[in-house]
């Protein structure tokens, strides 16, 4: 989960590893994408984390739906009710998406109409491994 913020708020921005080298997004105001690691910017506050719950069979299962069923999806405005498997995506729905279809582990941490970054990254179902 990167920092990231609009009018003053701090909501925060999420992807999902595709690979070592590339990460499956929904970055806002375009369609979900695949992008270079290398061309991601970092931001401090930025933290890396893996599903625990999961094994890594299913982690790739997560990105590989993510890959093949998410990415190109027009990006969800709506945030108050996100919660959604088939239509637009926005960034935390995209991560949650995956996971909720390939392995059935709801990593939205409080479970409300809507899930966003900090859901995922407070999640009982995350472990933080990095922090940038």
């Amino acid at each position: 989960m990167a920092p990231a913020g609009l009018w003053g708020l701090e909501f925060g921005h999420t992807g999902i590893y595709y690979s070592t080298s590339s990460i499956i997004e929904a970055p806002g105001f375009t369609n979900s994408r695949l992008i270079p690691v290398s061309g991601y910017k970092v931001f401090t506050g930025t933290v890396l984390q893996y599903v625990s719950a999961a094994t890594q069979s299913q982690r790739d299962s997560a990105a590989n739906y993510a890959f093949n069923s998410m990415r190109n999806r027009p990006y969800n405005y709506n945030f108050a009710i996100n919660r959604i498997i088939n239509g637009p995506v926005n960034c935390s729905q995209l991560v949650w998406v995956a996971y909720v279809v390939t392995t059935k582990f709801d990593i939205d941490s409080n479970r409300g109409s809507s899930v966003f970054p900090f859901d995922i990254r407070s999640s009982s179902y995350t472990i933080t491994y990095k922090a940038i």
